[in-house]
């Protein structure tokens, strides 16, 4: 069944609980970086869990935000 294969490789990945203290870094990361909320609280949940790449088309290729490099795969 194909559902069940896609929950299945959906299971590999980390879930970041959305906490305070993630807030607090997703509204530094924005002003900082002049991001969108929604942009800098996906850069701050990578990064606090020690991912160093994000794969999206939102942001600017090759650029480093705290510490996670941005990849976008269509380029």
């Amino acid at each position: 069944m194909v559902t069940k294969g896609i929950f299945s490789r959906l299971s590999n990945f980390e879930v970041v609980s959305v906490a305070l203290e993630l807030i607090f870094s997703a509204i530094n990361c924005s002003i900082l970086n002049r991001l969108s909320f929604r942009d800098a609280l996906i850069t701050a949940a990578a990064a606090s869990v020690n991912c160093n790449e994000i794969w999206t088309e939102d942001l600017h290729h090759d650029q480093v935000i705290i510490g996670d490099r941005i990849n976008n795969p269509f380029l």
